[in-house]
């Protein structure tokens, strides 16, 4: 169940989501409808590991959560016996056979090599039982389990393993805390459960969803890059579209949906939609999916709106330590990039190539290059390069892209 990565993962995303959630929280609101929701699903989900980390807690020794106790080793042991004798039982009556291609004969070895397979099956079943139980420990003591695990499942799982009874109404009989596990066992060799008389074996059993911390880390820093760029996303943003289809995408999978629905919700709240998936019938995941992708698109929005806000708030108060002289010359700088968007002829203002201080030249006709604009002196004569050849740019948007960025 567990590994290292999924382990590892958790703990590098922790202290992102803190950093970089509000905003998308904030963008998100709608989808909580500011309601105070306590989801019954997520509620047994964080009990199972409070009383999973609760029986760790109390357990002194490895061989305390290794080793089987009285009650459970008495299921094996009397499966062992029943086996036993019936083998002695068919190697006995085997024996009176002299014509070995007997049926009745062949009939009693087949009765043998069932016993014996069965052994091998329940060792390797118990070999299998001992490293998922580790495997499943470690995973609640690092939380990599999600929330949206279905309680009905995680709860087996819990009673599975002897961490959980639901009514906490049996003792505990091992040395240090944990409950027997509910062992039955087939009579292939096939290790089992009888939970409150409902049986499946050991490979029947559904195992607990895994958080999607990597989804939850994209779309968190999807909507960091949009805050950072200061520039609002409108919503007919074509960009949008394209981010839309995405979460479609990768929401397919019911696991990474339940992950998010349930997961994380200081980052990207849900309680609105949590609350009706538990009440009402006709609201399923399909409806829950869609309606989740609409509130990260409306916060992809709004995220963008607070970063263009926080930009705006700051480019007024660096505008504000300005001097005059610093001030015209930022406004020069504006009206040099606008009157080359609009091809005014003869642009003042400088560009990193030959220095400051030259002009910009409309070309009054484009040649075969194809140039649209020249670089010329601050006569406005036209400059060449080290090759004799003029310096031009054939679009608007090369020779912004060719000038500083503004001092100030």
């Amino acid at each position: 169940m567990a590994n290292n990565q999924l382990i590892q993962g958790a703990k590098d995303s922790a202290n992102k989501f803190l950093d970089i959630g509000k905003a998308v929280s904030d963008g998100m609101g709608s989808s909580d409808g500011g309601q105070s929701f306590v989801d019954p699903t997520i509620a047994k989900n964080k009990a199972i590991q409070a009383s999973v980390n609760n029986a760790m807690g109390k357990m002194k020794t490895d061989m305390d959560f290794t080793s089987f106790s009285a009650g459970e080793t008495k299921v094996m042991r009397n499966f062992l016996v029943d086996k036993r004798s019936k083998y002695a039982a068919a190697a006995k009556l085997a024996a009176q056979f002299e014509d070995t291609t007997d049926p009745a004969y062949m009939e009693q070895v087949d009765i043998m090599q069932n016993v014996n397979n069965s052994f091998t099956n329940l060792a390797k079943q118990l070999a299998s039982y001992k490293k998922g139980k580790v495997d499943y420990a470690q995973g609640q003591l690092d939380g990599i389990y999600s929330d949206g695990t279905n309680k009905e499942d995680g709860a087996d799982i819990a009673q599975m393993y002897g961490f959980y009874d639901e009514n906490d109404d049996r003792k505990f009989t091992k040395s240090e805390g944990g409950y027997d596990a509910p062992f039955i066992i087939q009579e292939s060799g096939d290790l089992g459960f009888d939970i409150q008389g409902k049986q499946f074996t050991y490979n029947e059993t559904n195992q607990p969803i895994l958080k999607d911390y990597k989804l939850a880390s994209t779309i968190l820093q999807d909507n960091e890059n949009a805050f950072k760029a200061g520039t609002i996303i409108r919503s007919d943003d074509p960009s949008l579209k394209s981010y839309r289809v995405q979460l479609e995408q990768k929401l397919q999978n019911q696991d990474s949906l339940t992950s998010m629905l349930y997961d994380y919700q200081s980052e990207l709240p849900t309680s609105g939609i949590l609350k009706k998936l538990t009440d009402d019938p006709n609201y399923g995941m399909p409806e829950a999916r869609n309606e989740f992708i609409n509130a990260l698109v409306q916060a992809r929005i709004d995220t963008s709106v607070a970063g263009f806000n926080q930009a705006e708030n700051e480019r007024e108060r660096k505008n504000n330590m300005l001097t005059s002289a610093q001030k015209a010359s930022k406004r020069q700088y504006a009206s040099m990039i606008t009157n080359i968007k609009n091809g005014t002829t003869g642009v003042d203002g400088y560009i990193n190539i030959e220095g400051a201080n030259n002009t910009i030249l409309k070309a009054t006709n484009v040649g075969k290059n194809g140039f649209i604009w020249f670089l010329g002196d601050k006569n406005g004569k036209p400059l060449a390069n080290a090759d004799g050849y003029p310096i031009g740019y054939k679009t608007n948007e090369e020779l912004i892209a060719a000038l500083p960025a503004s001092k100030y």
